[in-house]
């Protein structure tokens, strides 16, 4: 056995007497033992520390003679005069817990706290010396499950990239302000939702965003409208309804001059910016390109179509035609053709530049 000072006392912190017992030497107990109260049953207690005093702590002392003794020293453990748990070192140095003949968790003197880690140099250091799976720490549900897959998980992977999962698969939630209230959100789903809980796209904000620069994938502006014809496919131009403000109708005659822009979306051009949300409306709503780069459907039975031509309506419904007579084609041209079609029907890429 290991040759230490085991002082079982009432220990005192305020200017009371100091130890009620000190024994130099091993020391072996045999059944029960009760400390401070002679009247005192343990009844079905190993030990038993009882204090009559209402200003001294009651706490088992491990003291080492090599750094001294007295009611400052050592590892302890028991109550305080307010019968409040405590245990801890009293002197400056290091308090771990082990298992298994290893270290795994630190408490400095300086406060920093290390699992996994002995010597911690910041305040919370997790750390993993005897794997190759990386660190994490997991926050769990035990009603939903507390296995290594389950909860919410945060720390370095295998690769020691910076790990966050919800492995509960709901959503993560973010909040910055009071009440608990949250501000952005991950969903389940992968969508970023911004100032909106339910985010209907991978990136929703609902509010003023701000950049220096805005770099967009697709090929044009488009705007959300909603068009009345029988058939409206991408590539197809269309016209103002004058018969439902704000809608759309494809263009049925030469040279009209309230041609709106070119359906979004034909060929292998997509919208890059959409404006408008609500794709509700009973009608159906089509992105309509406003300006950019488009495929747009051309009519070239009467004029073939090259590079550089200006194009405007035809009475072909939702087709573009060459401009022949440039009197009529003012405020009626859809923009410049970018590729060409020399006879009959079919998708010219478009520059499009409303005039």
């Amino acid at each position: 056995m290991r040759t230490l000072v085991f002082a079982i006392a009432v220990m005192l912190l305020v200017p009371c007497a100091a130890w009620a017992q000190t024994h130099a030497g091993d020391v072996t107990i045999a059944g029960d033992l009760n400390v401070g109260n002679a009247a005192a049953q343990p009844t079905d207690r190993q030990l038993v520390l009882q204090n009559s005093s209402s200003n001294a702590w009651t706490a088992i002392a491990v003291q080492n003679a090599s750094t001294g003794y007295g009611q400052w020293n050592g590892f302890f453990f028991g109550l305080n005069n307010q019968n409040d748990a405590r245990f801890g070192h009293m002197g400056n140095h290091t308090m771990g817990i082990l298992t298994n003949n290893l270290q795994r968790l630190t408490v400095t003197a300086a406060g920093n706290v290390g699992i996994g880690e002995i010597v911690p140099v910041r305040k919370l250091v997790v750390a993993e010396h005897y794997g190759s799976n990386g660190v994490l720490m997991a926050f769990q549900d035990r009603d939903t499950g507390a296995t290594w897959d389950d909860g919410f998980q945060i720390g370095l992977d295998a690769s020691e990239n910076a790990y966050i999962m919800n492995r509960e698969y709901t959503n993560i939630l973010f909040g910055a302000g009071g009440g608990g209230a949250a501000d952005m959100v991950l969903a389940r789903n992968g969508r970023l939702g911004i100032g909106t809980l339910t985010p209907a796209t991978l990136l929703d904000v609902d509010g003023e965003a701000t950049v220096n620069v805005l770099n967009v994938a697709g090929s044009d502006m488009a705007e959300l409208f909603d068009v009345r014809a029988e058939e409206s496919v991408p590539g197809m131009i269309v016209s103002i309804d004058a018969e439902h403000p704000g809608g759309l109708v494809l263009s049925s005659r030469a040279y009209d001059r309230a041609v709106a822009g070119i359906i979004s979306g034909a060929g292998d051009l997509e919208p890059g910016m959409l404006l408008g949300k609500d794709r509700t409306s009973e009608e159906g709503s089509h992105p309509v390109s406003l300006s950019g780069r488009a495929y747009c459907y051309v009519d070239a039975t009467k004029a073939p179509v090259q590079p550089g031509d200006l194009l405007t309506t035809s009475d072909v419904p939702g087709h573009a035609m060459k401009v022949i007579d440039y009197g009529k084609a003012q405020g009626a041209i859809i923009g410049k053709a970018m590729t060409p079609l020399v006879s009959g029907r079919g998708l010219v890429m478009v520059l499009v530049c409303l005039q």
